[in-house]
């Protein structure tokens, strides 16, 4: 490479193309070069992506593909997603790091920098080191125990009248959980939303618990 293109390299230097190039993020400057420069960089580009470098240091000095865990946003990648995550990039060459560490990586490249105003309590809940993350089990469960019950009544009141220990069970078993559980989300439900919120059909407004 470096017998071949030494006048490139001599008078440009080594060209770090190789991850940008990969990432469809080349400067304009290389995209609109022509003739044997563009052959230079073609050279280049094609030994870093066959030997998955980021660039050379010095001859003789490669540089590998190092896990990207802030690559790219989703904006991106899906513009209308509007930086609502991101995409992670993690080498085939790059030995898998254990459980705990990737966690923590990914926890550091996600939600290091300052959550969003509106989106700070949720970010505080699913947190790894929240020992309370465990409560998002239960609020799905609760979203969903609503809905199915709601919609239950509205097409089948009358079969369910004076029938809740029987819904209760029936509940438990379609969740895999005890009956105290479902009696349990059933009193938080009625807390916030009335004794027979499952009777009312909920606007386009209403929140669900």
């Amino acid at each position: 490479m470096f017998q071949t293109w030494r006048e490139e390299v001599a008078r440009q230097g080594i060209p770090l193309i190789g991850a940008t190039r990969s990432l469809g993020l080349l400067p304009e400057a290389v995209r609109q070069a022509e003739g044997r420069t563009a052959e230079y960089l073609t050279a280049f580009e094609e030994f870093f992506l066959r030997w998955l470098l980021t660039g050379l240091a010095a001859p003789r000095l490669p540089q590998p593909l190092q896990p990207q865990l802030s690559a790219l946003s989703t904006s991106t990648v899906l513009g209308y997603m509007r930086g609502g995550g991101y995409v992670f990039c993690f080498p085939d060459i790059s030995p898998i790091p254990s459980r705990d560490e990737l966690r923590e990586m990914i926890e550091d490249a996600l939600r290091g920098a300052e959550a969003p105003e509106h989106l700070a309590d949720w970010m505080d809940k699913v947190r790894a080191d929240n020992a309370a993350r465990n409560t998002i089990t239960r609020y799905a469960r609760l979203f969903d125990l609503q809905h199915y019950l709601r919609a239950l009544h509205q097409r089948h009141h009358s079969v369910l009248h004076r029938r809740k220990s029987s819904v209760i069970q029936a509940f438990a078993t379609f969740f895999q959980v005890s009956s105290d559980t479902i009696a349990g989300d059933l009193d938080v439900i009625d807390k916030r939303l009335g004794k027979e919120w499952f009777l009312a059909t909920p606007g386009p407004a209403s929140p669900n618990p």
